[in-house]
């Protein structure tokens, strides 16, 4: 698998990371059960995939990594979107700099990542 240098530290990061927003389906509900998803997940991993993005716009994402992949935390780098507010509607925050916007997006995410 392709990598790439990422960031400052210079993270090892392959080029095809995988986006765990676990699509909703009819009615926004989310249909992927805690089962299937820890399936993908460790299939992302087996397969040598080693970054994975998450963001509070995902809902429950970050949780669900944490219960189902956790136990190999050190095989991914784990990154999420600064400055989405799930509760957001285009409203006048709705464009403000992602760095402005950081002690929203990021910590909370984080911290629901490393929960099991």
């Amino acid at each position: 698998m392709r990598r790439a240098r990422l960031g400052r530290r210079g993270l090892n990061v392959t080029q095809l990371g995988f986006g765990a927003g676990f699509r909703p389906g009819q009615n926004g509900v989310r249909r992927l059960s805690d089962e299937a998803a820890e399936k993908v997940l460790n299939a992302v991993l087996d397969a040598g995939i080693n970054f994975i993005d998450t963001a509070p716009d995902y809902g429950f994402s970050g949780e669900r990594i944490g219960r189902c992949i956790s136990a190999r935390r050190d095989e991914y780098f784990l990154a999420t979107k600064c400055g989405c507010d799930p509760a957001d509607s285009g409203g006048p925050e709705a464009d403000v700099p992602a760095r402005v916007r950081v002690p929203f997006g990021s910590k909370p995410a984080f911290r629901n990542c490393a929960s099991r």
